[in-house]
């Protein structure tokens, strides 16, 4: 999957807005996690250049409830495949 596959930077917006509208401070994030304070700092400012690794991403993932499915693709869906097809065999006919 490249990196375009991913939105990087809607998943470290849900982690930040998780925490913060929980109340949470990234130290209780931390010690919850067992995640380092950089890690979980560097996740809610997550774009492609510094993103986290796949283990702490999940891990942050379960701990908030975020669903890492909507943030994979990136605009690119299988669906929004499906809708471009049928757009050109429309045009077609």
């Amino acid at each position: 999957m490249s990196k375009q596959s991913l939105d990087f930077s809607g998943l470290g917006q849900a982690f930040f807005k998780a925490r913060t509208s929980r109340g949470w401070t990234i130290d209780s994030v931390v010690a919850d996690t067992g995640l380092s304070k950089a890690t979980v700092s560097r996740a809610e400012r997550m774009c492609e250049d510094t993103p986290v690794n796949l283990q702490s991403g999940v891990i942050l993932c379960q701990y908030y409830g975020i669903d890492p499915v909507k943030y994979l693709f990136h605009g690119n869906t299988p669906l929004k495949h499906v809708e471009i097809l049928e757009e050109k065999i429309e045009a077609r006919i």
